[in-house]
């Protein structure tokens, strides 16, 4: 093999090592997104949700996996699937709860100092902090609010009250 062959084959090799690396790292990374996420889907199975649609992760005091679907009546539910075994399931009807809009027209008009400038993200959780006591589900609105703090806004996922929101200065 002359020296021509010889570099083009490093270069091939180099790129090919590089490029599995990088899709290793990425692979790896997103798997941290999932995991418990087949755990939740047969928990849900389990009680009574019959079409999956949709898995999430919230983290708050305890690991809870949000999931969506419908149930045997074929209605829109949500339950809350915690990451601890002996925790109970959670479920309950969509319509009963406050949609995503809601929630953010009720965090716009809650409190003018903290009203939002940027929505980072808005997802479904179930809240059983220890302090005070809670055992509901949520919805966590994360944004960035008129003195570019960044906020954290708790509301009930059954209704308008705002449990909790506190802002963080950058």
């Amino acid at each position: 093999m002359n020296r021509k062959g010889i570099i083009t084959l490093s270069i091939i090799i180099i790129i090919t090592l590089i490029t599995t690396t990088v899709a290793l790292i990425l692979r790896s990374a997103l798997e941290h997104r999932t995991d418990g996420h087949a755990y939740a889907e047969q928990k849900a199975i389990e009680n009574g949700i019959k079409n999956i649609e949709e898995v999430s992760t919230y983290r708050s005091d305890s690991v809870y996996y949000v999931v969506k679907g419908k149930n045997k009546n074929d209605e829109q539910v949500v339950a809350f699937v915690p990451k601890e075994e002996k925790e109970q399931v959670h479920i309950f009807l969509e319509k009963d709860g406050l949609t995503k809009e809601e929630v953010l027209e009720l965090v716009h008009r809650y409190d003018e100092e903290k009203r939002p400038n940027e929505i980072i993200s808005i997802q479904l959780g179930f809240d059983n902090s220890q302090t005070p006591k809670w055992d509901i589900p949520v919805w966590e609105v994360r944004y960035k609010d008129q003195k570019n703090r960044y906020t954290y806004f708790i509301v009930s996922f059954t209704d308008p009250k705002v449990y909790k929101s506190y802002s963080i200065q950058q």
